[in-house]
């Protein structure tokens, strides 16, 4: 089933309705590319972890796996790499620059 609308109706939009959508598609990139870009800083610290294992039980993997999270979110949260914006700006249209 196609859910895409007519090409009539597309042709009919407002221009209001237009920037309203390509602003919405804008918003749903950046929150894509920050996603992205949050799994790959965790799989590179993780990476990045593996060689600096310290003690060798369970528990010590389960709080190395829990810095990890938490260095992770903290990059992304202060800005994170500048990977998401890259993303961003390759997927949006040039007309709607997202916002951080």
């Amino acid at each position: 089933m196609n859910s895409a609308p007519p090409v009539e109706a597309l042709a009919q939009q407002t221009p209001q309705a237009v920037d309203a959508a390509n602003t919405h598609d804008a918003h749903r990139a950046r929150k894509a590319a920050e996603q992205f870009e949050a799994i790959f800083v965790r799989k590179m610290m993780s990476s990045m972890m593996a060689g600096t294992k310290v003690g060798g039980s369970d528990g010590s993997t389960i709080y190395q796996s829990m810095i990890v999270d938490g260095m992770a979110d903290a990059i992304v949260k202060a800005g994170g790499l500048g990977l998401a914006d890259m993303l961003a700006r390759s997927i949006t249209p040039s007309d709607s620059e997202p916002t951080p």
